[in-house]
């Protein structure tokens, strides 16, 4: 099950267990280094979509192409389905959208490019809540489904209704109630 700590790392884009390296509107990263997280909005006032620097090309974990929206966003999806791992130029998995690049503090492991190679083969069944892009790229850094040091509490509908509502606001300078 997703964690509370990995909504906010997907909505916010930024965790205390990596630094921030780069924040932009628009372009291309300029200060990529090999394990780097790319962070890309998803739409305006979404979550963020995680790939992850290979040294070359991003590696990606997504839901497969053919799954409808709902079976992609919804945990009670019977459609089990292997994800797609993609590998794409930076360009084109920013796509002229915003973006952080996210650096992890503690080294990445020595046997990352082993680790890529056996991931280019994944085909984990994918799940928003279970086994997404975010859990894919934290174990390639393996650092595994959860994040490291972090307090980790269940999270109910409420609780994603309320931080997405609070988060819309404050991209809009709004109030919430």
């Amino acid at each position: 099950m997703i964690m509370w700590n990995e909504i906010l790392f997907l909505l916010d884009g930024t965790h205390k267990n990596f630094d921030l390296i780069e924040k932009n509107d628009t372009g291309i990263p300029s200060q990529l280094t090999t394990g780097d997280l790319l962070l890309r909005k998803i739409y305006a006032s979404g979550p963020y979509h995680v790939g992850i620097y290979s040294g070359k090309y991003v590696l990606e974990f997504t839901a497969p192409e053919n799954s409808k929206f709902c079976d992609r966003i919804t945990s009670f999806s019977s459609n089990s389905q292997s994800g797609t791992v993609n590998m794409k130029s930076v360009k084109n998995f920013i796509a002229n959208k915003p973006y952080h690049v996210l650096r992890l503090r503690n080294a990445i492991p020595q046997n990352f490019s082993d680790l890529v190679e056996a991931h280019m083969e994944y085909d984990g069944v994918y799940h928003p809540l279970v086994n997404n892009c975010l859990h894919f790229a934290l174990r390639l850094l393996e650092v595994g489904k959860r994040l490291p040091q972090q307090r980790d509490e269940e999270i109910g509908m409420d609780d994603l209704e309320e931080r997405a509502a609070l988060t819309d606001s404050q991209q809009h300078g709004t109030e919430v109630n």
